[in-house]
């Protein structure tokens, strides 16, 4: 494909057809028809890549996904420490708040 040789086509097609042609490479055969110029435009639509259609639901992305991976693996006396310094920091926010508050009340 790369050096545009039409004549290597039949040759390309039954290497598709034999599927010994990684996909994910080069499209698929009518991706090569159209960059030889043997056809205007896909007749059917690409096949989903099956690298990712079993990972990634509706409404998952690879971002998401990567994450809940890395959260999996995190052992439960960490998980349980990171509880313990977000509820401390949370409630140091809390108490910034209420002092803020008070503050106001004392100046008026």
């Amino acid at each position: 494909m790369e050096f545009k040789v039409v004549e290597a086509a039949p040759l390309i097609e039954r290497a598709f057809a034999a599927e010994k042609v990684d996909e994910s490479v080069a499209g698929d055969w009518e991706d090569v028809q159209i960059e030889f110029s043997l056809l205007a435009h896909r007749t059917k639509p690409r096949k989903p890549n099956p690298l990712f259609a079993p990972l990634i639901g509706p409404r998952q992305t690879l971002e998401q996904l990567a994450v809940q991976e890395a959260l999996a693996q995190v052992p439960d006396s960490i998980r349980a420490w990171n509880e313990t310094v977000e509820a401390k920091r949370q409630l140091k926010d809390v108490k910034k708040v209420e002092k803020k508050k008070s503050n106001k009340k004392r100046k008026r």
